[in-house]
């Protein structure tokens, strides 16, 4: 038998981890390499001599060393029987040093740092219950006892499990994530674009990016946040302290409260007793679950205004720095109309009334918003309701999603004639995928495009988001369906071509008819000829994602970026007089001035009544009471369930109450009922009879 069999059953037949296993074969591998030959003929000395080398050269750290010497301690004194020639080892001291103890400033800085839900809800659980990465990544849905408010560990240190306290605020936290995100089965935290938990080297370059994104000179991993929590938690008083420090954590920006992103999978999944019963509030029943009233008291807090809205706001720096920008920056009526609205909105300007509780009085202003498209704090509503709308006409397939973009080169020229080039970008992308539908598919697709005009750092980059069925109606006499291939709608080169010609035709006629003369760089008459010349030799990128699981999905997806604008408050991290950081791509920021901030933010306000949803093939408007209808009938004729039946549109409150889990005609604070008052007029602003 060979020794690296020899060596294998002895780990096994010890009970050690597959991770020790593989650490141990990999140690035994590199002392081979090193000296050339099989371990077995390595000699005292040479060993002597090896271990010599580990200590000063190869391992730079005290653990890297001890998984060593572990590894080949084992292999002489367990495999070989030639414990004697390893006698000399001994474990390296490790220096005792002051663990890096993060404050409340600086957790709060960290947890609104961390982009993605997944993460930060992680780094959360880490800081609330002194759980180690490794044990948070592995967390299961059956591990979550809401009942007895314990998090079961079952993945501890050495294989020892234990319980482990979970506040009341934690909890909701965790079902409101749970509702937003819905993690694949069995994890709580699982892999974003992969099977299984997530991974705990993820976890901690995710917190090591987000202490660099917050300028600290302290180096943050999970053992940090771990640190502050635990300590607290072993202090006899703690409870309440944790709370509260809890609280404050989660209500800095980057952390409001998570809407039910309306995607749920089916009940007939074997999970989801128990994901509701853990995370959801209920027993495997579906009944709620008696709350405890006596150790966790404490631990409970009060709704706290304002808690889950942004700290820093887009309007408060256009009202602060919106005087300073100069006059080519704000060139366009709809440009100085935005800032405007930005300005004014949810302020005294606009009016609005009071909230008062009819029970304890509470009063509290409530201010009209501007519902202006570009406003980044009035979307919300608007998106909800055309999601609602668009949802009767969706057909129950599947869908892909194909974002066209053009090359840098032509930027500036759409910036200078938008209405004109960016329609045209809209029409082409859709004239594109119907020719393409028809001359590969013999079919007329349904296709929803979405113009979006920005970067994450807020530059200008015109692409079309587009929506196409997988298939369309047949063009054959007989009518039907023709679906496409699973995972394939059209060849993305071919896309790619035929959109470039297309949209250069349309370049060409707008310069033919000399609506392009004023553009700067067309003072030079060679200008046009080798701009044409480069944009016809490169490759035009067209990106086409996977399908959509079902159609119930569709259009809760796009709706994520139909009403989207350049950016929204909670990925302002930062903003004063000087700066304002924000959150762009990959855990990465940027940092510009405030009046350079609101140029950016400017440049993509679209030009008066554009249209930037457009539906084209079978969605639009068109053949709603024709194609549409035949290919739904044709889709769902061997499908039991029946078309969707148009409802009427919910009111405002219920769509808020469903977005952020909080009714506006109750009192926050006694649970009355709010009756809303007119806003008293100041007399200054009162009218005078007319004489």
């Amino acid at each position: 038998m060979q020794l690296r069999e020899q060596l294998v059953q002895d780990m096994e037949l010890g009970g050690y981890s597959p991770e020790t296993r593989r650490l141990y074969a990999s140690a035994v591998r590199e002392l081979a390499v090193h000296f050339g030959k099989s371990p077995a003929e390595i000699t005292r000395d040479q060993l002597r001599e090896y271990a010599v080398y580990l200590r000063t050269q190869r391992c730079k750290s005290a653990s890297n060393l001890r998984n060593h010497l572990a590894a080949i301690k084992f292999v002489y004194s367990r495999t070989l029987g030639r414990e004697e020639d390893v006698s000399f080892l001994m474990w390296p001291r490790s220096p005792e040093t002051v663990p890096t103890v993060l404050s409340r400033q600086e957790v709060a800085q960290v947890l609104a740092a961390i982009e993605l839900p997944t993460y930060r809800m992680a780094a959360m659980t880490i800081y609330a219950t002194g759980l180690r990465a490794r044990e948070v990544c592995l967390l299961e849905t059956r591990d979550i006892d809401a009942a007895r408010e314990v998090i079961h560990v079952r993945h501890g240190k050495g294989r020892k499990q234990r319980l482990v306290p979970l506040p009341p605020p934690l909890l909701s936290k965790l079902r409101a994530y749970w509702r937003q995100v819905r993690p694949e089965p069995p994890y709580v935290f699982a892999a974003s674009h992969a099977r299984g938990a997530m991974r705990a080297p993820a976890l901690r370059m995710a917190l090591h990016r987000a202490g660099q994104n917050c300028r600290m000179t302290k180096h943050v991993t999970p053992h940090d946040e771990r640190e502050r929590g635990d300590r607290l938690l072993r202090r006899p008083p703690a409870q309440g302290y944790v709370a509260t420090l809890l609280r404050d954590a989660l209500a800095r920006p980057g952390n409001r409260h998570a809407r039910d992103s309306g995607v749920a999978r089916s009940l007939l999944d074997p999970h989801d007793n128990t994901l509701r019963a853990g995370l959801d509030g209920t027993d495997e029943s579906g009944r709620k679950p008696a709350r405890r009233a006596s150790c966790c008291v404490a631990m409970s807090t009060p709704h706290v205004r304002g808690a889950h809205r942004p700290q820093y706001d887009i309007g408060d720096i256009a009202r602060r720095h919106g005087h300073r920008l100069a006059p080519h920056a704000v060139t366009r009526p709809e440009q100085r109309r935005a800032l405007a609205a930005m300005t004014a909105c949810r302020t005294a300007a606009l009016g609005g009334h009071l909230d008062i509780c009819d029970r304890c009085g509470d009063t509290r202003p409530a201010y009209n918003s501007c519902r202006n498209r570009h406003c980044p704090k009035c979307q919300a509503l608007a998106q909800e309701r055309w999601i609602e709308a668009r949802q009767q006409r969706v057909l129950p397939i599947r869908h892909f999603h194909v974002v066209f973009t053009v090359p840098s080169e032509l930027h500036a020229l759409i910036a200078y004639r938008r209405r004109e080039l960016l329609s045209a970008m809209m029409r082409t992308a859709a004239d594109t995928l119907l020719e393409l539908g028809s001359s590969r598919m013999n079919a007329t697709l349904g296709i929803t495009a979405v113009l979006h005009t920005w970067t994450r750092d807020l530059r200008f980059h015109p692409h079309v988001h587009c929506v196409v069925t997988a298939g369309g109606l047949s063009h054959q006499p007989h009518g039907g369906w023709s679906a496409s291939r699973p995972n394939y709608l059209l060849p993305v080169k071919v896309l790619g071509l035929l959109f470039r010609g297309k949209l250069l035709a349309e370049v060409s006629r707008l310069y033919r008819a000399r609506q392009l003369d004023d553009f700067a760089e067309f003072c030079d008459p060679q200008y046009y000829d080798r701009l044409m010349q480069r944009l016809s030799a490169k490759a035009w990128n067209v990106y086409c994602k996977p399908p959509f699981g079902s159609a119930d999905h569709v259009f809760r997806y796009l709706g994520r970026y139909t009403h989207r604008v350049g950016i929204a408050n909670s990925r302002i991290i930062y903003a004063d007089d000087d700066t304002v950081t924000f959150r762009t791509k990959d855990g990465k920021t940027a940092t510009l001035n405030p009046v350079a901030f609101l140029e950016r933010l400017l440049l993509h306000v679209l030009p008066h009544q554009f249209v930037k949803i457009r539906h084209y093939g079978l969605y639009a408007g068109a053949h709603v009471h024709d194609g549409l209808q035949r290919a739904r009938a044709d889709l769902t004729r061997d499908n039991e369930n029946p078309p969707p039946v148009e409802s009427p549109p919910a009111l405002w409150y219920e769509l808020l109450l469903a977005l952020a889990h909080r009714d506006v005609r109750v009192c926050q604070a006694c649970g009355g009922t709010i009756v809303p008052h007119p806003l008293p007029t100041s007399p200054s602003c009162a009218r005078s009879p007319p004489s």
